[in-house]
């Protein structure tokens, strides 16, 4: 200090030079970090509703069917409820029995991961409950939890599921400008040559196999005479044909109706944070099914493909919805498929969980229903396919897979991109398929946990045809006639990766019917192309997407022997 006096008395205006000299450093830092924060994405933060995650009345039951003699009284066929406490009425139900019991020695039938209360039961219900005095959902979940006679029942939220289409897929931008040309387009993309899908045989690839996918219906397929009423799964009689995609090998799809249970829409924010624009609330996405199926159909054009409406044209649902559909499509005995028919199952869909941070008071387990359902279709011997998801646009390493997709017996698929490493935005999975990418193919993996690199770009592609970098090419919609129209978009995400793996799981099964679901699992990851990580790390594999991206000829010609 007694320099810095010594130095401003010997010049006089040292003191002004060195406060404008650090005033103007202050200001540099701040004007580089308002550079930078104009480069991120801007992000808008929403606030954490119930209505985004749960039925605001409803709540759902599992419990042994031995146990509750009044319950099992109840039947769905007069649709009258049965009120089962002060303040709640059972409004549906669905009834199942366990698999054929496999030889263990003991008398319970087999099927492992059924929660403990049913492990001992001969059978199950599953029940949709009204709470009907206007508690919350917490007020009676937290009542029943030591209420008098419901010690074997289970109870959880009636959880909403959506599209994992988020944020990079439906959130982008209008129809028209993501348009496919040419229908040479959706022939020639860079997602069947990369994994080496060849020329399927609409008469034999497939053959024998039954896909079922849980999903949105388009509206132009609906029939006018078919409204399906509350608890009931119609199906139609005569297959809808997908003849504009694929002349040659058209698509025939069964389409079925899951009940109309539903008494709230979700909004389109999954309460997080979300980049702009996320207008999808207000647009039809109920093509999205279609684009689904159009994409199993593209692998195994011979299976019998069905697709079953659980999510609106927004791409909402509730959990029960689904349980139904599950139910109903699978496990009914009273449905008339043969017991051992071999069934892929494809769910591009997840749970929307509500996060920690929303302090809902809600009870830990909230999806054991659910996953009672998926596990029993496992044990039956069903391969069960699921989306993981696209949350992890904002994180690296990425997010784990969305529920169910993240369950041991759900085959877990993640998004990937032109140069077999992970979509940007996806998230972690078993295996991987072609979902499209939201950065360029030469882009390092950022370091920013905002990566500037990572956003829908599907605006680009109509200019670059069927090797557009950033998306997939599947249907929407058949084209007007006299126009020029294909009915085919641009599209993203683990949604249409998802079946992709299905319809390889379907032509294993064509070949090899008795297989179980862990044997297709490894046969699909033994011929998997390891996927590597961008930016020049030589020589290591991607482990957050499993044993890789999934290649059709060398999983069928070198990995079905028992050798492999």
């Amino acid at each position: 200090m007694k320099k810095v006096n010594d130095l401003s008395r010997e010049y006089p205006g040292i003191q002004f030079i060195l406060v404008i000299i650090i005033i103007g450093l202050l200001l540099f830092i701040l004007l580089e970090r308002c550079s930078a924060d104009e480069q991120q994405p801007e992000i808008q933060t929403t606030p954490f509703n119930r209505t985004d995650y749960f039925e605001g009345n409803q709540i759902i039951l599992t419990f042994p069917n031995e146990a509750y003699p009044p319950i099992n009284n109840f039947t769905s066929q007069d649709r009258t409820p049965i009120e089962i406490t002060d303040g709640l009425e059972i409004v549906e139900r669905i009834e199942l029995t366990f698999p054929p019991s496999v030889s263990t020695g003991i008398s319970k039938p087999f099927c492992p991961g059924l929660p403990s209360n049913l492990e001992d039961s001969s059978g199950f219900s599953i029940a949709l409950a009204n709470i009907t005095d206007g508690r919350s959902v917490e007020e009676v979940l937290a009542a029943l939890e030591n209420a008098p006679g419901f010690e074997n029942i289970i109870s959880e939220p009636n959880l909403l599921i959506g599209s994992p289409d988020y944020p990079t897929g439906s959130s982008t931008s209008t129809w028209e400008t993501v348009a496919v040309t040419t229908r040479e387009d959706y022939e020639s993309q860079w997602a069947f040559e990369l994994i080496d899908r060849g020329t399927p045989d609409p008469e034999e690839d497939g053959a024998g196999v039954r896909v079922v996918i849980f999903d949105t219906v388009p509206t132009f397929m609906e029939s006018s005479a078919i409204e399906p009423s509350p608890a009931e799964v119609v199906t139609e009689e005569d297959p809808y044909e997908v003849t504009w995609v694929d002349p040659d090998a058209p698509m025939n799809l069964q389409v079925g109706y899951g009940p109309v249970l539903s008494t709230q829409t979700a909004t389109a924010s999954d309460a997080e944070d979300v980049i702009e624009p996320t207008s999808s609330s207000n647009r039809d996405l109920g093509h999205h099914g279609l684009f689904a199926a159009q994409m199993v159909h593209a692998i195994s054009p011979a299976s019998e493909i069905e697709l079953i409406r659980v999510l609106d044209n927004q791409v909402n649902g509730n959990m029960y919805t689904l349980i139904f559909s599950l139910y109903d499509a699978l496990l009914s005995s009273q449905n008339g498929r043969p017991t051992n028919e071999p069934t892929v199952v494809n769910m591009s869909l997840g749970i929307r969980i509500p996060p920690p941070e929303a302090d809902f008071d809600l009870p830990t387990s909230g999806i054991e229903a659910l996953r009672t359902v998926v596990q029993l279709a496992y044990c039956k011997g069903m391969v069960i396919v699921a989306a993981s998801g696209n949350n992890s646009i904002f994180n690296y390493p990425p997010e784990l897979a969305h529920l169910p997709a993240d369950w041991s017996s759900v085959i877990s698929v993640a998004a990937s991109n032109m140069a077999n490493q992970r979509s940007c935005f996806s998230n972690q999975g078993d295996i991987a398929a072609p979902g499209g990418d939201g950065r360029m193919p030469d882009d390092p993996i950022p370091s920013d946990p905002q990566p500037l690199g990572c956003h829908p770009r599907l605006n680009m592609c109509p200019s670059m045809h069927g090797k557009c970098p950033f998306a997939i090419i599947g249907p929407i919609k058949p084209p007007t006639p006299g126009s020029s129209e294909t009915g085919l978009i641009y599209w993203d995400g683990s949604s249409f990766a998802s079946p992709l793996v299905a319809g390889l799981a379907a032509r294993i099964l064509s070949k090899n019917p008795i297989l179980s679901p862990d044997e297709v699992r490894h046969i699909i990851e033994c011929g998997a192309t390891e996927a590597t990580f961008p930016d020049g790390i030589e020589g290591q594999p991607d482990r957050h997407i499993g044993e890789g991206v999934i290649n059709v000829e060398r999983t069928l010609n070198e990995c079905m022997s028992p050798s492999s």
